[in-house]
């Protein structure tokens, strides 16, 4: 029996709590990638959710750097992690409004109606998804006009933002400034601002962010679990 367990350095207590301070660990870089973030340093914020993952992988850190990259003007990058967040988690509204604006920064405009229109499906309740695609469609009427395509939009009283509470959220996705922690579900901006919400997903849209969340929150705006 010893020469078992000179093969396993540790036992299975040992090994969950070595599971917990790397996922406490992860969470504090991505606590200080999002104040970064929140302060406008896109690339500094970037080097702490590195860290963050590189330590333990979690969707919302994922969808926060994706915001901070798109606040960087580096779509194609940014795309990378959003993608990574819509494969494990293909409903994810914040991840979808984001990654409509990378995509028609870049010029995909039908991929990124699609993405619209999803997230408006997802949720037909969410201010903020059906205000984006009002807005796109009338940015691109021309383009959508000669394709017969029209999409229609459900009003909505309430207008929601993205949380980027270091927990992991800008009308089209401009330049904006950050709140996504949660790197947040609302999507409030294409950029999501930096939030810290422990259970959202990071949500900037192109803003700056206004509230400290887990995830960072803002969409296509100026704004980042």
């Amino acid at each position: 029996s010893s020469g078992i367990n000179a093969e396993w350095p540790l036992r299975p207590g040992e090994m969950l709590r070595d599971v917990a301070s790397k996922e406490l660990a992860a969470e504090r870089e991505k606590d200080k990638g999002n104040e970064a973030f929140r302060a406008g340093d896109y690339d500094e914020s970037i080097q702490y959710y590195d860290n963050s993952i590189e330590i333990s992988p979690s969707t919302a850190t994922f969808n926060n750097r994706g915001l901070a990259k798109l606040k960087l003007e580096r779509y194609h990058k940014a795309l990378l992690d959003f993608n990574h967040v819509l494969g494990q988690e293909p409903e994810n509204i914040k991840a979808l409004l984001r990654r409509s604006s990378a995509l028609e920064k870049i010029g995909s405009i039908r991929a990124a109606l699609s993405d619209l229109e999803k997230s408006v499906a997802i949720d037909p309740s969410n201010a903020r998804s059906s205000q984006l695609l009002k807005e796109f469609n009338a940015r691109h009427e021309k383009l959508l006009a000669k394709g017969g395509k029209r999409v229609q939009i459900v009003e909505s009283s309430e207008d929601e933002e993205d949380n980027i509470v270091p927990n992991d959220n800008s009308s089209s996705l401009t330049n904006q400034s950050s709140t996504d922690s949660n790197v947040t579900s609302s999507e409030n901006a294409s950029s999501e601002p930096v939030c810290v919400n422990k259970e959202t997903e990071a949500d900037l849209t192109l803003k700056k962010p206004d509230e400290r969340q887990t995830d960072v929150n803002e969409e296509p705006k100026n704004c980042p679990k």
